[in-house]
């Protein structure tokens, strides 16, 4: 499988990174929260146009999307972002315990809520053997090797990238509850006819 293995570098400008990790300033109209009222975590911001010329097979929009997820520090939420394929979970989800957003022009938010130190992204190209299970942050158009998905999923959706826990800062390792889990983005194909969003999980060992 080929990949662009997503790796921290603070040495490199916030704004030259396809992707940074952290944050706490988005351009959208309010800052996201859960059902539950708790604001979100933004996990990462991506800049699908830098993107586009490392992964011409996939639809990306034209704009910076925004992964946020349900954390805290003191409160289990691990149920609250995990999906292994049953519909229960996914709907819990999609009620915005995770939320993927479009940035929106002439906007600005600030965090309501806790903020994960910002950091800088490099893209670094790598080929993960068929049997292997790669367990680092990536970007591919191939869906790695540990991610279960129904079939009907991934009729719906394309796997874009994947963030492991360990690759964001020390305080924030338990980012997706545990230290060793992996989230994940899939974005609508563009043939998709639901009417839902860009979807973002956890899945634990």
């Amino acid at each position: 499988m080929r990949c662009f293995e997503i790796v921290p570098d603070n040495s490199l400008a916030i704004d030259e990174a396809a992707i940074v990790l952290g944050g706490g300033i988005v351009n959208l109209p309010s800052w996201p929260s859960n059902p539950d009222g708790v604001p979100l975590l933004l996990v990462a911001t991506i800049d699908c146009l830098k993107l586009k010329s490392k992964l011409p097979d996939c639809s990306f929009p034209n704009a910076k999307l925004y992964v946020f997820s349900t954390y805290s520090k003191t409160e289990y939420f691990l149920d609250s972002i995990t999906f292994t394929g049953a519909q229960q979970e996914l709907a819990l989800i999609e009620t915005g315990f995770t939320q993927v957003l479009q940035a929106t022009q002439h906007t600005v938010s600030s965090a309501s809520g806790l903020v994960m130190p910002q950091i800088a992204t490099r893209l670094i190209e790598r080929v993960v053997a068929s049997e292997d299970f790669p367990v680092f942050s990536l970007v591919s158009n191939m869906v790695p090797n540990g991610l279960q998905l129904p079939a009907a999923i991934l009729k719906e959706y394309q796997f874009f990238c994947q963030f492991y826990s360990g690759d964001f800062p020390e305080d924030y390792s338990d980012v997706f509850y545990l230290v060793d889990a992996l989230g994940y983005l899939l974005l609508k194909k563009p043939e998709s006819t639901l009417n839902a969003p860009d979807l973002f999980f956890v899945q634990t060992a």
